[in-house]
């Protein structure tokens, strides 16, 4: 019986050593689980938060600490600890007084996202982002940077966009005019192909704009060459003149006749068939009556004519 009871306080004592440090590990393993977790967090970088009153970047931080969640696998119950974690000066100052007011055990991570819309997605911005998301339109915007507008903001109305027909053509509605005629006849049925034809129709826009561009550049160019210079200056270009326009010549129209001078006596203001010398005629008048003497000086007048 001595043997039998020494055996037994033998295995007691062995148990409880195992059990010791069964707990020891468990323990010190969880607190190495902890820190590894918090270890491989902080690596992908996660983004802190000390709060905004704009929107889209208390969007931003919440969307990018789920993504890193999701890429470490991470449980739903660590999911609070690390991304308070990052919260800093305001925002921490926040959710401090929230948990302060709890009286029902720990938040959940459902629950701390609730708190967090509510505080930093009122009603108020809410309808804010859901009037430009109503009033956006592409205007001068690629559609690469309409499509980012676009589904930033439609993550604030879910209720105009909850299928895909509805969110290709809510889509469709805010390209351009010139868009919206090629693309609205196909009746495209989801928002991917949507946004594919779109960006495609982009393409062969700009490449059949590069077309046009170069041609009439060319033809610019063809017409500034062909011109004679000015002063010295290369005259402009007159779309309105073309290549093969007939240019009529310029007409000088005299305000009175003019004659040259008698072939016959050398005086000017008339002919040689108008001369009154060469006629016999008197020098001073014309008559053929009387004369005068050669010596005497005569005008003959234009236009007289010999009686």
């Amino acid at each position: 019986m001595t043997a039998e009871r020494a055996q037994m306080r033998g295995m007691q004592q062995t148990i409880q050593e195992l059990t010791h440090a069964i707990v020891q590990a468990t323990q010190g393993g969880g607190n190495r689980g902890v820190g590894d977790l918090h270890h491989n967090f902080r690596s992908l970088n996660p983004p802190r938060f000390r709060g905004s009153t704009d929107p889209d970047e208390a969007e931003h931080w919440l969307q990018e600490t789920e993504r890193i969640f999701r890429v470490m696998q991470c449980a739903v119950g660590d999911k609070l600890l690390l991304a308070t974690f990052q919260l800093k000066k305001d925002t921490r100052a926040w959710w401090e007084s929230v948990e302060a007011t709890r009286e029902n055990g720990p938040f959940t991570w459902n629950e701390f996202k609730e708190a967090f819309n509510s505080k930093y997605f009122s009603e108020r911005v809410q309808e804010r982002k859901a009037t430009e998301f109503t009033a956006l339109k592409q205007q001068s915007l690629i559609v690469a940077e309409y499509e980012a507008q676009f589904s930033r903001l439609a993550h604030y109305v879910v209720h105009l966009v909850n299928t895909e027909r509805m969110k290709a053509k809510r889509f469709l509605n805010g390209l351009k005019p010139h868009y919206i005629t090629q693309l609205a006849p196909f009746d495209i049925p989801t928002y991917a192909e949507m946004l594919k034809r779109a960006q495609l129709l982009e393409d062969a826009t700009d490449f059949t704009d590069r077309i046009k561009g170069k041609f009439v550049k060319k033809e610019v160019t063809s017409g500034q060459s062909s011109a004679k210079p000015t002063n010295g200056k290369k005259r402009p270009f007159n779309i309105t003149e073309g290549s093969c326009q007939e240019r009529k010549p310029k007409v000088f129209v005299p305000n009175t006749p003019t004659k040259s001078h008698c072939k016959h006596c050398d005086k000017p203001g008339h002919t040689a068939d108008e001369c009154w010398r060469k006629a016999g005629a008197c020098l001073h008048c014309g008559s053929r009556e009387h004369r005068e003497t050669e010596d005497e000086p005569y005008t003959q007048e234009d236009g007289n004519d010999l009686e």
